[in-house]
């Protein structure tokens, strides 16, 4: 697994339920709920199982194992559930 460095997590997104909506948009947002699988050492807050809200904007995307993950600065971070 791959370990977040400094005040960054790593988290992929996290879904309650499968629902079938369709929506037209312009653009692919990103979800806002996340689930953190590994967590920097300067992050005190969170911990690796919580999910997180974060902002839409300012995640930075990597493949790892043919998965899409993602890393967040814990500024982006606005709640934990």
């Amino acid at each position: 697994m791959l370990k977040a460095l400094g005040n960054n997590i790593i988290v992929k997104p996290f879904k309650e339920e499968e629902k079938k909506t369709v929506v037209l948009t312009i653009k692919e947002e990103k979800p806002l709920y996340w689930q953190v699988l590994a967590t920097g050492k300067d992050v005190s807050e969170i911990f690796v199982g919580d999910h997180v809200y974060i902002q839409q904007y300012g995640v930075q995307e990597i493949n790892y194992e043919n998965e899409k993950l993602y890393v967040v600065s814990i500024d982006k971070v606005y709640a934990k559930k």
